[in-house]
């Protein structure tokens, strides 16, 4: 992390999480990193809407971390249909 820095006292830091392994290790260990300076991490789960699952899908990622005492906020994506939506919704 340091050279992401300078990261003053207590960071309060944010970071995506899709609820794939490389995201969860990510926040588990950005979460470790922050607590460890007197942080936290806030992970942002976003429900992008394309499957009707995927609201579901989002609120378990996000009480997954909470399991875990990591803050998470699910964000409801409003996109317009149309051409590249899929791209647009990553």
């Amino acid at each position: 992390m340091a050279p992401l820095g300078p990261f003053g006292p207590s960071p309060r830091i944010a970071a995506g999480v899709s609820g794939g392994p490389h995201s969860l290790a990510l926040a588990l260990l950005a979460a470790e990193w922050a607590r460890a300076r007197g942080g936290d991490l806030l992970a942002l789960v976003a429900d992008h809407g394309l499957r009707p699952e995927s609201g579901a899908e989002a609120e378990g990622v996000a009480a997954l971390l909470a399991a875990r005492g990591i803050a998470a906020r699910v964000l409801r994506l409003g996109l317009a249909g149309g051409p590249g939506l899929q791209e647009r919704a990553r």
